[in-house]
């Protein structure tokens, strides 16, 4: 099985794209706005391209995964699991994760801080 470990703040929106957003609709953004529709076009290439399961790292996985789940759907992209949350300790949560996974093949990260 091959994984992508998905960070989404700065990978799936950016402070620029969020600006604008919010100068569009002149309001607090939703939840699903949050999600860049351009970076989740290039997501769903690159898990199919590659053939990727999606474990996520972000701090969404904690106040707001349900909204996660639904956007991925929307893109017709699942996701297979989550980090355990070790605060800012990414890389000790990616690692556990796969000493608890061993049929994995190969594994890629993105995230804009680590």
């Amino acid at each position: 099985m091959n994984i992508l470990f998905l960070d989404i703040d700065g990978v799936l929106n950016s402070n620029e794209y969020l600006t604008e957003e919010y100068e569009k609709v002149n309001r607090r953004l939703t939840r699903e706005e949050f999600f860049d529709q351009k970076c989740m076009r290039i997501l769903k290439k690159i898990v199919t391209d590659y053939k990727l399961q999606i474990v996520i790292t972000s701090s969404w996985k904690i106040f707001d995964f349900k909204t996660v789940i639904d956007v991925f759907k929307n893109y017709e992209l699942e996701v297979l699991d989550s980090t355990k949350n070790y605060g800012d300790k990414r890389g000790a949560e990616i690692r556990e994760w796969l000493v608890n996974h061993d049929n994995i093949s190969k594994f890629v990260i993105i995230d804009d801080d680590f």
